[in-house]
């Protein structure tokens, strides 16, 4: 058995001995909790063709549905109930399970609406924690009164938007300091909302406005790119107008990796090939950012970490047939396994740093769900890839 292999046999064994002694402690968010454990575990049984923990992953899956149906009343994507739904439904699309959620999804629908209409009176376009990610799960997955809805969100989004010099933007404050920013992250920031737009462009959701702020809002990321020979990035941590011109991390959260990741799914969805061309170009450039101090990785999660890194690689390989771009992911997973050095201390040997300390964590977005994730798509064919949808890489 090779390396990675072993790896994820530590991570399925260290996440069902957690399961069984935390299980009453341990919420159902898709990113936070339960749910990232359970996408794990069903990609982690197809992968080695076996059904050693099938019991345990029918557990957590009766677990969550359980609790949906006592009633969820947090809305956002990381850690509430529309992120749990998006799980749900991918796993339903790959046949993991056979579950039929109309149901659910209409008896939840008017809860969703009404949050995104309340986040979005006070500019909560956030992926993660306000509107934007409960909007992409009610375009991706909900009827036809839910796409009612995204029209309507689109429209708010015009509504709110900054226009001046060709650019779109909009304010955030999902930040420490609680202040409003122009943010061009993907974890909080624009290139999730270019994201969201191109998915509605590709679907036919109000495709004049679409097209007219996507293009905008591209334009205006673009305009804050800095001198990468100069600071060792091609974008900074939130804009130009919100931070000096300083390198910014290698990251899903922040920085080039999901900033690229934005405008190629832009190109594609409105055939700019100069886009495109431009999404290579800051791939290629970070697949040479290779030294994990100065590009401010500490851990191996999804989220700012080594597995996240190998998985943006992994999605741009396919995208292009790039052999450079699977060497980068190579690197990554060994480097991924590397981290692997806290022995039982550790969740699999993992520890996730956490302002300055290292904890243990099990979950989807830092913990050892998602790092096992990146590494079963990093040995499987494409179909072991799919799950990288819920970080908007495709």
């Amino acid at each position: 058995m090779n390396n990675v292999n072993t790896k994820l046999e530590e991570i399925a064994a260290s996440i069902v001995q957690y399961w069984s002694e935390h299980k009453p402690k341990i919420d159902i968010g898709l990113y936070t909790g339960a749910f990232g454990m359970l996408m794990f575990l069903s990609y982690y049984n197809r992968y080695f063709e076996k059904k050693k923990y099938q019991q345990v992953t029918d557990d957590i899956f009766e677990h969550c549905c359980e609790q949906i149906c006592n009633g969820i009343y947090y809305a956002p994507f990381c850690g509430g109930l529309s992120g749990i739904l998006y799980g749900l439904h991918h796993l339903n699309e790959c046949g993991f399970i056979d579950v039929d959620l109309t149901d659910v999804d209409k008896g939840y629908s008017d809860f969703l609406a009404s949050n995104i209409k309340n986040y979005s009176t006070s500019n909560g376009f956030d992926f993660m924690h306000e509107a934007t990610g409960i909007a992409i799960y009610l375009l991706q997955y909900g009827h036809s009164s839910d796409l009612d809805v995204v029209s309507d969100y689109v429209k708010l989004l015009d509504s709110a938007a900054q226009y001046g010099n060709g650019t779109v933007k909009w304010m955030s404050d999902v930040n420490p300091d609680r202040k409003m920013l122009y943010n061009i992250s993907m974890s909080h920031g624009m290139s999730s909302i270019s994201i969201f737009l191109s998915q509605c462009m590709e679907k036919g959701i109000e495709s004049q406005i679409c097209n007219k702020l996507l293009t905008g809002v591209v334009q205006y990321i673009l305009q804050q790119e800095i001198d990468a020979t100069k600071y060792g990035s091609y974008f900074p941590f939130t804009s130009l107008e919100s931070d000096k011109p300083i390198k910014s991390r290698l990251a899903w959260c922040y920085g080039d990796l999901g900033i690229a990741i934005a405008i190629w799914s832009a190109g594609v969805a409105l055939n700019n090939n100069q886009w495109k061309a431009k999404a290579i170009e800051v791939m290629e450039y970070a697949a040479d950012r290779r030294e994990l101090e100065s590009n401010m990785v500490m851990d191996a999660g999804l989220c700012h970490g080594t597995a996240g890194i190998a998985q943006f690689f992994k999605r741009m390989h396919y995208n292009t047939k790039d052999d450079k771009f699977l060497s980068a992911n190579e690197f990554w997973v060994k480097e991924t396994l590397n981290m692997a050095i806290w022995g039982e201390e550790g969740a699999a040997g993992f520890k996730t740093w956490k302002g300055d300390k290292r904890i243990d964590n099990y979950n989807f977005l830092t913990g050892v769900a998602g790092i096992g994730l990146a590494l079963i798509a990093s040995q499987g064919d494409d179909s072991f890839s799919t799950w990288d949808k819920v970080l908007l890489l495709s």
